[in-house]
Order: C-alpha cells, then structure tokens, then sequence
C-alpha cells in the first residue's frame, strides 16, 4: 500500500508542472472572409497554415462557409497564414495584406481559439510596353505609380517596383 501512494504521488509530481504550464492539446478555429466589403463574404478552399514555435507546419482548407478547425494542438503559439491562388497571402494580426510578421496566437487546453482572417483579392498587370511607333520596347520594366495631391501640386508617387 505504502508503495502504490508512493507511485501516485510520484505521478501527481511530475504531472503538476504541466497542468501549471498550460500543457495539454488545445483547438485553434475561424474563418476566412474577403476583405475590404460591405458584407461578410466566406473565402472557400482556402489553404490555412500554422506555424508552431518550433517550426513545425500544419495545413488544413476551409470549407465552403470559409471555416478551418485545428484540433489537439500541443499549447503553444502558432502563427496563422491563409494563402489561395487569386488573392492575397495574409498573415493574421499583419498591419498589411500580404506582409509579415502577424500576431501569434495563443493555443491552451481551457479556452478554444477563434479567429477571422481577412483576405484581399489579388491583381495581376499584364502588357506590353510600346515606343511612340507602337513596337515593342526591350529591357523596360515598369513603375506602380500613385497620383497623390500634396498641397497644390500633383505629384507621381512609386509605390513598388514591379
């Protein structure tokens, strides 16, 4: 008897750091919705990637209503990216579409994480360049421009070098 209360309470000693540190599985879930509408519009068979601490990935795709479920997650922090051909990769918590780093999220036993990723569409530009005669120009790369009012004079801004 004395030596099965031993092994119990050896047990409960060495499972206590654990529980205090939030240890255990938890469920990381959300949606991804289109960004920048006046309606909440659901962005299905998007691929939605965890990055663990530990650089460990999982991926899974959201349905048709735009949802994702991640269950029995070791707790920790996860970075959380959704990423479909057409649009915009996003990093969740990012300041900018498109751009890291985003916020991690907190994965633990006791509450289950929910989260909406908002994903922008995507562009392409597509041509050709052409001198005053209208034949193709080799070696030219264009300029994103922004046509910006400073005070009262308007001015052509580079927003990215294509």
């Amino acid at each position: 008897m004395t030596r099965a209360l031993l092994v119990f309470i050896a047990m409960m000693t060495a499972a206590a750091p654990a529980a205090q540190s939030g240890g255990g599985t938890g469920t990381l879930a959300g949606r991804v919705v289109e960004a920048n509408t006046t309606s909440v519009r659901a962005v299905a068979r998007a691929s939605v990637i965890l990055d663990a601490d530990n650089g460990r990935e999982v991926l899974t795709t959201t349905d048709t209503e735009g949802r994702f479920r991640f269950d029995g997650l070791p707790a920790g922090r996860y970075l959380v990216r959704a990423t479909k051909a057409g649009w915009v990769p996003t990093y969740y918590g990012s300041s900018r579409a498109g751009r890291p780093p985003g916020v991690r999220v907190a994965v633990d036993a006791r509450t289950p994480a929910n989260i909406e990723i908002p994903m922008a569409r995507g562009a392409v530009l597509a041509g050709r360049i052409l001198d005053a005669d209208g034949r193709p120009m080799a070696r030219q790369f264009p300029w994103l421009l922004e046509r910006r009012l400073v005070g009262d004079q308007l001015l052509l801004l580079s927003l990215i070098h294509i």
